[in-house]
């Protein structure tokens, strides 16, 4: 399948970043994909995505 945009997103797992700061990163994105506005970008130019820890 392809696609017109495709995001690989991160998230750092080091033992630099504490649980206060994973959740922090977690809860931010999965903010950003319930957002209305993104989800309708990403469906109209059919993007792909993928989340790295």
């Amino acid at each position: 399948m392809a696609c017109d945009t495709a995001l690989i997103l991160t998230i750092d797992v080091s033992n630099s970043i504490d649980p206060a700061e994973y959740k922090l990163q977690t809860d931010g994105l999965a903010d950003a994909l319930r957002n209305p506005e993104i989800v309708e970008a990403m469906v109209r130019q059919e993007a792909t995505l993928a989340v790295v820890q």
